[in-house]
C-alpha cells in the first residue's frame, strides 16, 4: 500500500503507512515509526494552546496547576490530564503557529511543522484554515499515539 497523504497542503504533506506503522513530514528523507511518537502540540505566538501526550506520560507543570486549584487530588488528576490549554491573553494576530511533535529521539527530539510564518489577523479565513490544519496534525498524532499504546 506504501505511503499516503494525509494532510496535503501547498505548505504541509504528511504522509502515513499504516501497515509499516511509520510516517514522514514534508518531502524528508527520513521516516519515523509511530512508535517514536511522544506527544504532539500546537503553539501559537510561542504558546502551546493544546497539547496531546501518551497515556503514561505525567506532566509536572498540569499537576502544580491542578494542586494549585484542587489540592493533592487535584495534583494527581492535573499530572495524568490529556490535553493542556493555556490561558494566554488572546491578540487580534497570530506571528507564528506550529505544530511540535516530541520524538523517543535523542539525536532528534522534536520536529516543528511551521504553518504561519508571519503576521496574520485571526479574523481572516487564512488564519482559519491554518489553525485548522495544525488541529487535523493534531489530531492524525493523537491516533499515532492511541495506536502505540
Amino acid at each position: 500500500m506504501g505511503f499516503k497523504d494525509v494532510i496535503f497542503d501547498k505548505r504541509i504533506q504528511l504522509y502515513v503507512n499504516e501497515e509499516t506503522r511509520e510516517w514522514k513530514y514534508n518531502f524528508l528523507k527520513s521516516t519515523y515509526s509511530f512508535d517514536d511518537v511522544l506527544s504532539c502540540e500546537i503553539l501559537e505566538n510561542g504558546i502551546t494552546s493544546i497539547q496531546t501526550t501518551t497515556k503514561s506520560k505525567v506532566s509536572l507543570s498540569k499537576a502544580v496547576v491542578g494542586g494549585a486549584l484542587f489540592g493533592p487530588a487535584g495534583a494527581i488528576i492535573g499530572g495524568t490530564a490529556g490535553k493542556s490549554y493555556s490561558n494566554a491573553t488572546q491578540t487580534d494576530f497570530c506571528s507564528s503557529l506550529k505544530v511540535k511533535i516530541t520524538l523517543k529521539k535523542i539525536d532528534n527530539p522534536c520536529i516543528f511543522i511551521d504553518i504561519i510564518k508571519q503576521n496574520i489577523n485571526k479574523n481572516t479565513l487564512e488564519y482559519e484554515q491554518s489553525y485548522e490544519i495544525a488541529q487535523k496534525i493534531i489530531s492524525i498524532f493523537q491516533i499515532i499515539i492511541d495506536d502505540s499504546n
